[in-house]
Order: structure tokens, then sequence, then C-alpha cells
């Protein structure tokens, strides 16, 4: 007699239990490959708009990374550049810049490692990988898949400007006419994508600050300073003073916001990991963007990445998930200090 004789009270009850159960199993499989697939599809289509109109970009770690065909942009294995490749094992930064202007490369197209990297003793290439912050490059999008790094050249600011930016801030703070554009540095009226940042601090305790974009520094640092000083007077009676009697006893700084990559990937510990003590959480959403500001606690007491997204979403009115939202862009932003206006003695 077979295994399949329902003659058998035993078989005949067992059977269609395992029939159901493999069917249920095998069904749930195929639901989970079809998400996975979907879920790739998705990142697929993501990262191709991103790599677009690119030009010379080196792929490193990722051969499998070739299936992309973006229009303006020539992927090119970094093996086939190997002055660059040295470059990459090495961490001097500015032999990689130099590199990058000798072959004609504009990124990286980097495969994604999580593995833990000890700073300073790090190469490039294992920087790149784990998705750090590089002064000079500037992350394009971030993802398990592959993250793109372009050249973002840097400059410091002279003295000369540095006190410009100073006078100009507190100057239109004051309530003082801001100056022609034509009268900054040239460094500061140069076209560019800026977002300034004007910070008052008194006593070292945030007051008040506002962001702004801008062609050049020096418009993003004017519409900045007034956008602030029409805040301060709209909120006087919480802020408890007049801004032209308090602006002598006021600190005032003046930073500079940079995008440091959009985050393609939303899982919880991705996001995690590629944000780094260097970078601060912001997102951009129905045209309005927010950003949350460093963290000054010791690194022990600060929290995750998600926990700052979380925090901000309340603090605008958003669902505490919504990073989740695919309509919503989530990004790293690195700030840095332009000039400062320290205290009237």
């Amino acid at each position: 007699m077979n295994d399949y004789d329902i003659s058998r009270r035993d078989t005949f009850l067992f059977r269609p239990g395992i029939s159901i159960l493999v069917t249920a199993t095998i069904a749930l499989l195929v639901g989970v490959a079809w998400l996975v697939r979907l879920h790739q599809s998705v990142d697929n289509e993501s990262v191709a708009a991103w790599l677009e109109n690119r030009g010379k970009v080196a792929v490193v770690n990722g051969h499998d990374l070739f299936r992309f065909d973006p229009p303006g942009t020539r992927l090119v294995p970094i093996e086939k550049i190997p002055s660059l490749a040295r470059t990459l094992d090495n961490r001097s930064l500015s032999e990689l810049f130099d590199s990058m202007s000798h072959t004609g490369v504009q990124g990286f197209l980097v495969q994604y490692n999580a593995k833990s990297i000890h700073p300073g003793v790090a190469t490039i290439r294992e920087r790149l990988a784990a998705s750090e912050y590089l002064r000079g490059l500037k992350a394009v999008f971030l993802s398990r898949m592959a993250s793109l790094y372009i050249r973002n050249p840097q400059e410091e600011l002279s003295p000369l400007s540095k006190q410009a930016v100073a006078a100009v801030a507190r100057g239109v703070l004051g309530g003082a006419r801001p100056p022609r554009i034509a009268s900054f540095p040239e460094s500061l009226r140069r076209l560019r994508e800026a977002e300034v940042m004007v910070l008052l601090l008194q006593e070292k305790r945030e007051r008040l600050w506002r962001s702004a974009k801008g062609n050049s520094i020096a418009r993003a640092l004017i519409t900045a300073a007034s956008i602030a000083r029409k805040r301060w007077a709209e909120r006087e009676s919480v802020m408890g003073d007049r801004l032209d009697e308090l602006l002598p006893k006021l600190d005032i700084d003046v930073l500079l916001l940079e995008e440091d990559g959009t985050i393609l990937d939303r899982d919880r510990s991705f996001i995690d990991r590629v944000f780094t003590d260097q970078h601060v959480v912001a997102y951009q959403w129905k045209g309005s963007w927010r950003y949350r500001l460093p963290d000054m606690r010791s690194k022990a007491e600060r929290v995750s990445a998600i926990e700052a997204y979380q925090d901000l979403f309340v603090r605008n009115n958003l669902p505490i998930d919504s990073w989740r939202q695919k309509d919503l862009r989530l990004y790293r932003l690195v700030i840095s200090l332009l000039a400062r206006s320290p205290t009237v003695r």
C-alpha cells in the first residue's frame, strides 16, 4: 500500500495538512521573492536616475554595478586607472584630487561595505566604502547597493573674507542696509549653490537661527541675516528683549550648510550607520527643508540618526516614522563655520 492510500485514516488526516502547509510556504516564499525583486527594481531605478550626466566615473569594489548605463555618464573600472587606484589605497586627499584632475575622473561609484574602520588609519577606499565624510568630496546618494561621490572643491576663506562675512551679518541683524553684492570679495560673490545659516548665541546658548539658500555665499548670507532679524521682531515678546538692544551682547556665528548624500535606502540600521560625527540629519518635503543643529553633547550621550529624525519630525508636526515615507527626502548635512562675530565688549 502506498503512502497516498486513503483507506488509511492517519494518512487521510495528515496528508492534506502537509499539502496546505507546503502550499502556504511556497506562496510565502514567492511573495517574499516578489517583494525583494520589487524593492531591488525600485532601488535600481533610483540609482540609475541619480547616475545620469556625471561624466567619467570610476567604479570601486563593485563589478555588478556595470549593469547601469546612464546617459551622460561613463563607468570605468578603477583597475583600468592604476595611478588613481593607488591614491585610493593611501590616505592623502590632495594626491587623490591631483590624480582625479590628471585622469579626468569626476567621481566614484563605490559599493557599500558596512565593516567598521579605524579613523586616521583607514585608506580613502575604505572610508568611501563605509560612507564616511571626506572634505573635498561630496556624496550624491547613499544606498546599500552603492554610493556616488563627486569632486567638491573647497577653499578656506581669507581673513578679509571672514571679516566681511562677520561684519555684514552683524550689520544686517542690526538693521543696516545690506551692501551691494559687487562689494563682497570674489570668493563670496562667486556663483555657486550655497546655504548659509546665521546663528545668534547668548553666553553660548542658542537664541535664534535662520538659514537661506542663494546662488552665492553673499546672497545667502544677506537673506539669512534679514530673515533672522525679521523673525526676532515677530517673536520679540517671547525672546524677551528687542534685538537692537541685545545685539551687542550676542555672539554671531555664520555657518555654511552643505549636503553630503541623499539616503536612498530606508533601512533603519543603514540610516544610523551612514550618519557620522560630522553629519546632522536633514529632510526635504513639499518644498520645505528642515535640519537639526549639531549635537554638542558627549559622544556617549548623543542620540542615533533615527532618534534625531524622530525628534525633528515631531517638532515639525509630522508622524514620528516619517523617515519611511518615499516622498520625503532624507539627506546628510555638514555644517562648517564660515566666520564668527563675537560679543562687542
